[in-house]
């Protein structure tokens, strides 16, 4: 081409030293091309199948979700704003940086789970080649495609590079970083490189926290190599980039009470132990819990992590072969936990003989293990960023196994460690294989797989959660201004502009009342989890204040209506309870066991919850049920004992508050059979009883109440709630017995003199049959609870009164400034409308109205 233009007078002709270089070069590239052909087949193999592998759906709830609604906020010049909830939040749990990255692609492809999964994809083989070059480097082209083919076939790497997690990004930046570390070793005065070396390190602790560790690692490095200088500038680069988000998140914003706090937050907590525990013993217990969890895996099998857990369970696979290989793994895990672990000993001791960067990577390892044990969550994600450094270490030391002998010197020639690396990753490829064999099946017809799987004993139920179905349910069916509770945030970027709220269901029964109520929740979604079992269904079965008619169902996934059992009559509730007669063994014990548990045979309880444990070791539910049965039996050695399973299951963190505070609660029991003083036994039981019914346990805290009432009856702060409870319980004739010690106590205090009143309002009750009179005294049995800051009760009255009378304007009135009293604006200006709509010239509704409107303008 170049002799063809110079003739046609385009260029000057060239000399045949010039052609000779063009040559040259030409052929070196062609031999750099065929030199590092695997890494490029690799990467595109990699990357087809990773397309084949993208879905709908997300394996990490609520993180993926979260990550995509922040990257779409930020895309559009939002900052960090989560709209998708009833009340915008600016709260920021995790680390920003992913976000950030994931932004660009929203902008064009707003909430998209799938551009932002390819996204990601390509982060995943930036990895693979950061990882060939970083190999390259000590051990050649050929044991580094080795290497990569380790990292490329591991499931957890192709995995989370097909979802929308930071594992990927933070495993390419990570690998980045070193190559950066060894770059600045052999060019000492390189401004460059310190300059990209500072940013990257300052930014890795953005994308996960974890990355802190390399942080630390690399600032000691430059400063045990006398790189002063630089370590300072690398450490306080990364100080500025991490203290600005701090500031940011903990200062600027802050946490709203109730919402999760981040994860350095969480660190910080005592879990496993009491609250005034040293800290350092909370440590100390949670790394050899994690030790213990993790042992295995890091000894070796997170090679072939998909053998090794159940946690990411999305292999469809009941054949003979599949079964052999899980066997083999089962029996054979601790013989290459004796195999691999001594390989990655020998390869860091060798890296250090041979290596001046060595420290950073043995540095990093090593905090990454403290950091992972020393954090109260359990899951096997945490392990991503190790095994790049498992596999360098291996790799490592086969190269200076097979090179150190003359007789195999030429092994290193040859392909023969690309060949050892396929065969010891052809149990991953086939389970690779089965999971994009599925993945294709989902694709083709999500409800025609979801019949044909649910008819196994066991299946992903991932599988069984066809979003996009119930979104455009929704969407079609229900009106924009709705609100939605949700157990996982999946639901939120398929429902258009309707607001979802993310509902914890390991919360306690009063919450999850006070939060359906305040939030204005008029729908409910209910996954089915398990067997038979949905999301939130021991708290549904147990509300008396809300009754939940199913309204729409699509493979796992069902919604249902939310009704007041207070404004609704009887009549009105056509909903049966579901048949569980034929429920599968472990749900008809879960739901056998609590019935036990509510019914105060804590004994019998623990042993049918117990028996549903061994059956069903993995279920969180099950065993936080579990716990709350053994800490109400005074059973300390098997509340503890299941309480540290809780914590090693993954995904567990929802649950871990309410069944670590029943430990407690039960150790406080204890102490308080010990007091001898009757008032200061009346006290701390007291003390403990409120607990209970603040967790809905009512029967238990009645029951303790009552017990202290024969040894004290003076406790004047204490029958003031022995007489709350009783009366809430319906067992009027203790209630009075209560009243009656108050009124000799002080007859003429306010709260005494409410009590009173409410016996009258009862009595009253009784007798009339007119709902104009009955919706009269409930709303004045509701202002009476409001002055005496029993607002729930308050809430609960007011809604009885419109159930005797739907008209009742003053019952909506009270109700709308009760929510604003409580700052629930959004659910106050519904009921000022309610009252608007049944009297469009009510001026003070009107008001309120604009000025709630102006409140919610300016937030």
């Amino acid at each position: 081409m170049l002799l063809h233009d110079s003739w046609a007078g385009n260029l000057s002709p060239l000399s045949a030293e010039e052609i000779t270089e063009h040559h040259e070069l030409n052929l070196q590239v062609l031999a750099s091309l065929k030199k590092h052909l695997g890494i490029l087949v690799l990467c595109t193999i990699f990357f087809v199948t990773g397309l084949l592998r993208l879905n709908d759906l997300s394996l990490y709830s609520p993180d993926s979700t979260r990550y995509l609604i922040w990257g779409n906020s930020l895309a559009h010049g939002d900052g960090f704003l989560d709209t998708t909830q009833p009340e915008p939040d600016r709260t920021v749990m995790h680390a920003p940086l992913y976000s950030v990255l994931i932004a660009p692609v929203e902008y064009f492809f707003p909430l998209s789970l799938t551009a932002v999964k390819i996204w990601t994809l390509c982060f995943g083989i930036m990895a693979l080649v950061l990882m060939y070059l970083y190999l390259n480097r000590s051990v050649g082209s050929l044991f580094a495609l080795a290497g990569v083919l380790l990292l490329a076939c591991n499931p957890l790497i192709f995995i989370y590079s097909t979802e929308v997690l930071s594992e990927a990004p933070f495993i390419a930046l990570m690998l980045f970083i070193l190559l950066m570390v060894e770059q600045l070793s052999a060019h000492h005065q390189s401004k460059m490189l310190l300059v990209l070396l500072s940013f990257s390190v300052g930014t890795i602790g953005l994308l996960r926290e974890v990355g802190v560790a390399l942080v630390i690692a690399v600032v000691m490095y430059l400063l045990l190599k006398n790189q002063f200088q630089k370590g300072l500038v690398v450490f306080f680069v990364a100080l500025l980039l991490l203290g600005v988000w701090y500031f940011r998140n903990h200062v600027l914003v802050g946490f709203a009470p109730g919402s999760q706090a981040d994860n350095v937050s969480m660190v910080l907590e005592h879990i496993v132990t009491p609250p005034d525990a040293p800290i350092v013993n909370e440590f100390a217990l949670r790394m050899w819990l994690s030790f213990k969890e993790y042992f295995v895996n890091i000894g070796g099998m997170l090679f072939y992590p998909l053998f090794a857990t159940h946690q990411l369970n999305i292999v469809v696979d009941h054949s003979s072969l599949y079964d052999f290989l899980r066997s083999i793994f089962f029996y054979g895990k601790f013989i290459i936990v004796l195999i691999v672990l001594p390989l990655l000993i020998v390869g860091m001791y060798q890296d250090f003989k041979t290596s001046t960067t060595a420290l950073v990577r043995c540095l990093f390892s090593i905090l990454v293990m403290i950091f992972i044990f020393v954090y109260p969550i359990h899951d096997i994600r945490f392990l991503a960023p190790l095994l790049p450094m498992m596999i360098y270490y291996c790799v490592n030391w086969a190269k200076r196994y097979f090179t150190r002998r003359s007789e195999t010197a030429a092994i290193s020639k040859t392909r023969y460690p690309l060949v050892l690396a396929m065969i010891l990753m052809m149990p991953n490829v086939y389970v690779l294989q089965n999971i994009i064999k599925n993945n294709l099946a989902y694709e083709r017809s999500p409800i025609d797989y979801y019949q044909h799987i649910r008819q196994l004993p066991r299946y992903p139920a991932i599988f069984g959660q066809p979003w996009s179905f119930v979104g455009k349910w929704i969407q079609d069916n229900l009106p924009q201004d709705i609100i939605i509770a949700s157990p996982v945030k999946d639901l939120a970027v398929v429902v258009g502009e309707r607001k979802v709220l993310e509902l914890n269901p390991g919360i306690p029964l009063p919450t999850f009342e006070s939060l359906i109520r305040d939030n204005g929740i008029d729908y409910i979604l209910a996954p089915i989890r398990w067997q038979d079992m949905k999301a939130y269904e021991l708290l549904m079965t147990e509300s008396n204040r809300f009754w939940f008619e199913p309204v729409y169902r699509v493979a796992n996934l069902v919604l249902l209506k939310i009704h007041s059992h207070f404004r609704e009559s009887q009549a009105a509730q056509h909903s049966q309870p579901e048949d569980t007669s034929h429920s599968f063994a472990v749900s008809a014990l879960l739901r056998k066991g609590r019935k036990e548990l509510l019914n105060e045979q804590y004994q019998v309880a623990a042993q049918t919850l117990t028996q549903a444990v061994a059956l069903d070791p993995l279920s969180i539910e099950v065993v936080h049920q579990c716990i709350i049965s053994h800490a109400m039996a005074q059973d300390r050695t098997n509340a503890t004992l299941y309480f540290q399973r809780l914590i090693t299951l993954p995904q567990a963190g929802m649950y871990l508050p309410l069944a670590r505070n029943h430990i407690r609660l039960m150790e406080r029991l204890d102490e308080s059979q010990s007091v001898k003083s009757p008032e200061m036994h009346a006290v701390k039981t007291f003390e403990i009883a409120l607990q209970y019914w603040k967790f809905g346990y009512y029967r238990r805290a009645r029951s303790l109440m009552n017990s202290t009432l024969a040894r004290d009856s003076t406790y004047f702060n204490g029958l003031l709630w022995g007489f709350h409870f009783n009366y809430q319980l319906g067992d009027m004739g203790t209630a009075k017995v209560y009243l009656k010690h108050l009124k000799g106590i002080d007859s003429l205090n306010q709260i005494v003199r409410a009590f009173d009143a409410f016996i009258l309002y009862r009595d009253s009750l009784e007798r009339i049959q007119d709902p104009i009179h009955r919706s009269r005294i409930h709303l004045n049995m509701a202002r009476l609870n409001r002055t005496i800051e029993l607002n729930e009760e308050a809430l609960d009255e007011a809604e009885r009164a419109l159930g005797e009378n739907h008209q009742n304007s003053d019952a909506m009135l009270f109700m709308a400034g009760l929510f604003e009293q409580k700052g629930r604006l959004r659910v106050a200006r519904d009921a000022y409308r309610e009252v608007l709509h049944l009297q469009p010239e009510n001026s003070f509704a009107l008001a309120r109205v604009d000025s709630i409107r102006v409140q919610l303008q300016a937030q």
